[in-house]
């Protein structure tokens, strides 16, 4: 992110908010495999601190206006994520 001064702004590329999105995605993987869960949608009866954890990436993602592909994280598919 760098900041513009003639427009008082701040400016990020498109890459820098391309490396989060896929830096979240890896981090819900991750979290999911070390909390023995499915990379597909699953269903949440009572959430753990897996779940917990995931919730506050997808926060993250939220706080950025990133869209990772659904708003609730035991819904997305991270199969295909590397």
């Amino acid at each position: 992110m760098k900041y513009h001064q003639p427009t008082k702004s701040f400016v990020i590329e498109p890459s820098a908010i391309e490396n989060v999105a896929e830096a979240l995605k890896f981090s819900l993987k991750m979290v999911r495999e070390a909390g023995g869960k499915p990379l597909t949608p699953y269903t949440v009866c009572a959430m753990d601190s897996c779940d917990h954890a995931q919730a506050s990436l997808m926060n993250i993602a939220e706080s950025l206006d990133i869209d990772l592909g659904h708003h609730r994280f035991n819904l997305l598919d991270l199969r295909d994520v590397k």
